[in-house]
C-alpha cells in the first residue's frame, strides 16, 4: 500500500478503461503533470457531475499540461453506458475491484454525512437543475469501505 501526497511520484500501474484493455499509467501520462481523481461508481450523480465539469474544463485544464484520470468502481460496460469514447477527453479508469482504491489507501468515510462532505446540498441543487441521469446503485455506496 502507498499513500501519496501532492508533488510524490506515482507508482506505475496498469489499468483498463471502458474502451481499451492493459494500459500502463506512466505510458498514458506521458511525462506530463497528472491529477487522478477517485470517484465512487458512474452511476452516482456526484461523480457525473464531478465528471462533467473535469470535461467542461478541459480545454483549460489541457493548455496547463495537465492530464486528467478518473479511477471509478464500475466496470467497463457500465461506463460504455454514460459515455462514448470520443466524447472523453479525459481518461476513465475503471476499477470494479477497487484494486487502486486499496494500493493507494483511499480513506474510507465513516459516516453517510462525512461521505457528502461540505458541499454536498450545493451540488445536489446543480445535479437537478442540470437533471443529470439517477442513480444506478452499482459499487460501494459508502465510498471506499475496507
Amino acid at each position: 500500500m502507498v499513500r501519496l501526497f501532492t508533488g510524490q511520484l506515482m507508482p506505475n500501474f496498469s489499468f483498463r478503461t471502458p474502451f481499451k484493455n492493459d494500459l500502463s499509467f506512466y505510458d498514458e501520462v506521458e511525462g506530463k503533470k497528472t491529477a487522478i481523481l477517485f470517484h465512487r461508481f458512474i452511476g452516482c450523480r456526484l461523480s457525473q457531475f464531478d465528471i462533467r465539469n473535469l470535461i467542461q474544463a478541459y480545454d483549460q485544464i489541457a493548455a496547463s499540461g495537465t492530464n486528467v484520470f478518473v479511477v471509478v468502481q464500475s466496470p467497463p460496460e457500465t461506463v460504455r453506458g454514460y459515455y462514448a469514447e470520443s466524447s472523453l477527453p479525459i481518461i476513465i479508469i475503471c476499477d470494479p475491484e477497487q484494486l487502486l482504491y486499496k494500493q493507494f489507501e483511499i480513506p474510507v468515510a465513516a459516516s453517510v454525512e462525512e461521505l457528502k462532505g461540505g458541499n454536498f446540498n450545493k451540488k445536489m441543487e446543480e445535479i437537478e437543475k442540470k437533471i443529470l441521469s439517477k442513480a444506478i446503485l452499482k459499487g460501494n455506496h459508502y465510498n471506499y469501505l475496507r
